[in-house]
């Protein structure tokens, strides 16, 4: 088996916002919805993706600790608004994972409209970063997003830079 991936989703976000919710019936998606008034139980991931967390870099995963290791490896991985990032984190009982990240250069095709330009520079939809971060691990898998509705749109954005970290482009990805 690959990758298995822990996403805590907020019960605020809203269903046809979602980029998660539709992958909740994947087998290698563990997807844990959470209330902000209550406590988390500890994230089961050997890592935890975070814009502050550790460059995920094909050429050097391998030095991640741990990286690799696990005979089915585990992303933690937050769904939630950006300003709500660190107060949930702060919820979480027991030690967080090491912080891994996404290499930056990559650019979302989920539509935004945050007035407040709260996102972090280069922010992605939860699943973009998802997707990015298995191939980095070594799981290039475009299913991650087939029930993504900008799938088309992100494949052209980023099309350069998936060649540049050495993913195949070819075959029925758009």
């Amino acid at each position: 088996m690959g990758i298995v991936f822990e996403v805590l989703v907020d019960k605020t976000e809203k269903p046809n916002k979602c980029t998660i919710l539709p992958q909740a019936e994947r087998s290698d998606f563990k997807v844990r919805r959470f209330s902000r008034d209550r406590g988390i139980s500890p994230l089961i991931g050997q890592w935890l993706l975070h814009p502050d967390g550790v460059e995920i870099d094909v050429r050097t995963s391998n030095s991640l600790d741990g990286f690799g290791q696990e005979p089915t490896p585990v992303l933690s991985v937050v769904d939630c608004n950006w300003r709500r990032l660190a107060g949930i984190l702060c919820k979480v009982e027991g030690p967080l994972p090491p912080m891994v990240k996404i290499p930056s250069g990559f650019e979302t095709a989920y539509p935004r409209k945050n007035s407040q330009n709260l996102d972090p520079q280069g922010g992605l939809a939860t699943i973009e970063a998802i997707f990015i971060a298995a191939g980095l691990m070594g799981q290039w898998d475009p299913s991650l997003l087939d029930k993504f509705h900008w799938r088309r749109e992100f494949f052209q954005i980023n099309h350069q830079r998936l060649r540049d970290f050495g993913f195949s482009m070819t075959g029925p990805l758009l």
